[in-house]
C-alpha cells in the first residue's frame, strides 16, 4: 500500500493558502512549496493551486474568497470544489482505451 502523501509518477496537487509574496508564480508553487511563506488575512483567504508534474505546472488556478470559520464551512467546501473543477476538469465518462481520470 502506498503512503497517501507519496507522489504518483511525479504528479501532485499543490494548494497554497495566503502565499507570501502575494504575486507567487505557479512554477514556484510546483517547485518547493514548503519554502513558500504565508501571511493570513483576517477578511479573505487567497489560494494558489497547481496540478504539477515534477516542478512544472500543467494546470493552475488562483482565487480569493471569504475566510471560513473552520474547514467544515460549506462555503469553503464550494471554494475548494471550484478549484478542483478548474484544475482537474471532468471530460465525461471514461471510454474503453481512454486514459483520462
Amino acid at each position: 500500500m502506498r503512503d497517501a502523501a507519496q507522489a504518483v509518477a511525479g504528479y501532485r496537487l499543490v494548494l497554497v493558502f495566503d502565499p507570501l509574496p502575494p504575486g507567487l508564480r505557479f512554477q514556484e508553487t510546483c517547485g518547493e512549496p514548503a519554502k513558500i511563506g504565508v501571511s493570513p488575512r483576517a477578511d479573505v483567504v487567497v489560494m494558489y493551486a497547481a496540478f504539477c508534474v515534477g516542478s512544472r505546472s500543467i494546470s493552475e488556478y488562483a482565487t480569493v474568497g471569504a475566510r471560513p470559520a473552520d474547514p467544515n464551512d460549506p462555503a469553503f467546501r464550494l471554494f475548494l470544489n471550484k478549484a478542483l473543477e478548474e484544475l482537474l476538469p471532468d471530460y465525461g465518462p471514461r471510454q474503453p482505451g481512454f486514459g483520462g481520470r
